[in-house]
């Protein structure tokens, strides 16, 4: 028997950054600008689980479209040159692929998610001569 005909699987992919202690989603369009648009905060269900309202999922039906959602997010992050690095990055980087499969002879449903995180890197600061915003942050 076929699989397709059992089951039925959703995959979705989402992107999001921690920088200067604010969330930002990185697949909301205008994101690349770096502006933060509206205040995104973590929130708990009754189970105790945690979630972000609002944070953009894109459905995703093959790993070539995966990857075209990471690179997305990635290129949103906020990034900026110093001495030490060329595209140095202060925000953690937060990628989360969701897949969800439905049982479809009982209906029965799982849930699964893959947490990528890329944290931001730490630089000496005399190394770096960075300056104003970008020293507080470090």
């Amino acid at each position: 028997m076929d699989r397709q005909a059992l089951f039925k699987y959703d995959i979705f992919v989402n992107a999001l950054e921690v920088y200067n202690k604010q969330i930002r989603d990185l697949l909301v369009p205008g994101s690349q600008s770096g502006l933060f648009s509206k205040r995104i905060e973590i929130r708990q269900d009754v189970e105790g689980n945690h979630y972000i309202p609002g944070l953009v999922e894109a459905p995703v039906s093959n790993m070539n479209e995966v990857w075209d959602i990471l690179q997305t997010g990635s290129n949103a992050r906020d990034v900026e040159a110093t001495n030490a690095n060329n595209h140095s990055s202060r925000s953690h980087c937060i990628h989360c692929v969701m897949v969800k499969g439905e049982n479809l002879m009982n209906g029965e449903c799982t849930r699964s998610k893959l947490w990528l995180v890329n944290l931001a890197g730490s630089k000496r600061v005399a190394k770096t001569d960075i300056q104003g915003d970008r020293l507080k942050e470090a």
